[in-house]
């Protein structure tokens, strides 16, 4: 069995490989697989991690650029490939974890936009000729939600609901098909946040609610499916701030608080699972930040004063392993 590629691997080929000459598939995939491993290796991968992983995503486009302009290549993996890179470039410039703290900057949905609607016209194309890929079914699920989150980001909250709709419609039949993943599942669940998001950013209360309940009905179903892991618990966190925050907004306080609540459980038994984990500590954050607002609004100030304790206890701990 060979030993996994390391990073180390993939930076040795992009120095040795004359680029004149190995412009296609192969080399813009390395350096696609460069991008996803800096972003998992982070400041591990010698520093400057997330702006070495854009700008590898963006040396890949190109390359696919070149090899198959505006997705014409006849070649179905090119495409597939294709499809596949800029998905992900578009993920880097709208989405804040990708960026790390030395070098901060906006989130850049307009700029990703191009490279979502160009991805999800490579899919449609490739399921024209084989609409029962489930495969590129993924694809286009994942890049259209992405679609909607930059629509949404950029204010056009009806379209983008509408958008990820589109999605769900792919996600729900995949998540019930014989050859379900989990990842199915995961993505299912964030695009149904997505839609309330949209929802309730336009006062579509009701709607909001809707889509928020689905996704607790999807993590309730991946619970029961899949083994126990903090993502399990980490999953049901997420939608009760959700729900929360919804109760929170029509002053429906003891409704909220109840959220809250079980935001904090979820995230403490994620923790007992992974209990270095910085995303979950900051979400435990959030969740003693909401239960405070609550309480202070309830004007159960002894239980604010414990909650913003909490909350304080971790933001320190976060600061300092930032260090």
């Amino acid at each position: 069995m060979n030993p996994p590629v390391t990073l180390k691997d993939l930076e040795n080929i992009t120095r040795v490989a004359d680029y004149a000459k190995r412009i296609d598939r192969n080399m813009a995939n390395v350096f696609v697989d460069m991008g996803v491993l800096y972003h998992e290796y982070g400041d591990a991968g010698g520093g400057n991690a997330s702006l070495k992983a854009k700008a590898n995503m963006l040396r890949a486009v190109e390359i696919f650029e070149e090899i198959s302009p505006g997705g014409s290549s006849t070649d179905q993996n090119i495409l597939e490939d294709q499809a596949r890179a800029l998905r992900i470039l578009a993920d880097y410039l709208q989405n804040e974890h990708w960026i790390d703290e030395a070098h901060p900057h906006q989130r850049e949905p307009a700029k990703a936009l191009p490279y979502l609607i160009q991805g999800t016209k490579i899919c449609r194309q490739l399921l024209r000729d084989d609409p029962d890929n489930q495969e590129i079914q993924f694809e286009l699920a994942r890049t259209i939600k992405g679609y909607a989150q930059a629509i949404d980001d950029l204010g056009r909250r009806d379209e983008a609901f509408e958008s990820v709709q589109e999605a769900i419609v792919l996600l729900v039949t995949l998540k019930n098909s014989r050859k379900a993943r989990e990842s199915h599942f995961n993505i299912l669940l964030s695009s149904y946040i997505a839609a309330g998001d949209a929802a309730h950013d336009s006062k579509k209360n009701e709607v909001a609610y809707e889509q928020f309940q689905k996704a607790l009905e999807v993590a309730e179903e991946y619970a029961i499916r899949y083994p126990v892991t903090a993502t399990t618990h980490d999953n049901f966190s997420w939608c009760h701030e959700r729900l929360a925050n919804h109760w929170r907004q029509l002053k429906n306080l003891p409704e909220a608080l109840a959220s809250f609540q079980k935001m904090q459980m979820s995230l403490e038994q994620a923790l007992i699972l992974d209990p270095e984990d910085r995303m979950l500590k900051d979400g435990m954050a959030v969740a003693y930040d909401g239960l405070r607002s609550v309480y202070q609004l309830m004007g159960q100030n002894e239980d604010a004063k414990e909650a913003r304790k909490k909350r304080d206890e971790i933001e320190a701990w976060l600061a300092v392993s930032r260090e």
